[in-house]
């Protein structure tokens, strides 16, 4: 037995019918084809919980029954089977066209009038069943392939995350009287996200983003990079063009954590006093106000990971 034809046969289906005689003869016929999953009930209220117990593949629905009819029971299953394809096979005695636009309007994938023939009853299961069983198999395919993009992102995530770090620590290395200031400005600049109400989301951007904030660093000359003390007027404009260095490092890739890192480049180091800050995007302001060498000095003597 092929793999298609085994999952066919063994698919379960459900008879629904208040008659037993009709109830009994569709068992028959399907026993007789090689089903192994049929069950029944001969209360259409029962439908919906059998369902919500264990799903079916396939539902052989009468339409005229006592406490709900087969329009009703498709309207109650409605929300259970949303997104999935599953196959309903109305058999009834009922001819009139309204009856088929109702049945086929609330979910109905087919439709045959009692009496019926044996053979056309078994094939349009038979029908209805592969293209379910297709479907299924659609959407395994599916979610295999949401798993293999989701795996693939994550890798040129973590790519793009393992650039921005060693463009960090390169800026780093040319200034190593920070130590770790990146590592605990990035972390403090997601801490600030989060207490402002940004999402989670969005706070772990600006910590990817924020180690950049420094790289223009390697375009500096040392003689005013690691200058001991206080910045001449000139020397500090020269300082101030690493904001344009690390502009130009960071490019124009339209990257979110480009974009943000480049985004906070273009806001230049300046002096605020009690100048009130500007209203500007969070990304901007993190940490548009960074302390002069001399501070960096002092605010390595205090733990910032433990403050965390």
């Amino acid at each position: 037995m092929d793999s298609m034809n085994e999952r066919i046969l063994n698919s379960r289906i459900l008879i629904v019918d208040d008659k037993p005689a009709n109830v009994a003869l569709l068992e028959f016929m399907l026993e007789k084809e090689g089903y192994a999953n049929v069950s029944s009930t001969l209360d259409s209220r029962q439908v919906v919980p059998m369902m919500e117990a264990d799903p079916f593949d396939l539902i052989l629905l009468d339409i005229r029954m006592p406490f709900m009819d087969g329009i009703e029971v498709m309207q109650a299953m409605a929300g259970i089977i949303k997104n999935d394809y599953l196959p309903i096979l109305v058999l009834t005695a009922q001819t009139d066209f309204e009856t088929r636009k109702q049945a086929l309007s609330a979910g109905a994938r087919d439709f045959l009038t009692k009496p019926f023939q044996d053979w056309e009853v078994c094939l349009r299961i038979r029908n209805m069943l592969e293209t379910r069983a297709y479907f299924n198999g659609q959407k395994v395919r599916a979610n295999e392939l949401e798993g293999l993009v989701d795996e693939r992102t994550r890798e040129i995530l973590e790519t793009q995350l393992e650039i921005i770090r060693r463009l960090g620590r390169a800026g780093e290395y040319r200034d190593n009287e920070t130590g770790a200031h990146i590592i605990r400005m990035s972390k403090m600049s997601r801490q600030l996200a989060l207490a402002a109400g940004y999402s989670q989301e969005f706070a772990n951007k600006i910590l990817y983003a924020s180690p950049m904030h420094d790289v223009g660093k390697i375009g500096v000359p040392d003689r005013v990079l690691l200058k001991p003390g206080k910045h001449t007027p000139d020397e500090w404009e020269i300082m101030k063009l690493h904001v344009t260095i690390g502009s130009d490092i960071v490019g124009d890739h339209p990257s979110e954590l480009i974009q943000m890192a480049k985004g906070h480049r273009r806001d230049p180091p300046r002096k605020m006093g009690r100048q009130r800050l500007p209203e500007r995007p969070f990304r901007r302001r993190y940490s548009a106000r960074k302390p002069d060498r001399h501070d960096l000095r002092r605010v390595r003597c205090f733990d910032f990971e433990t403050a965390l």
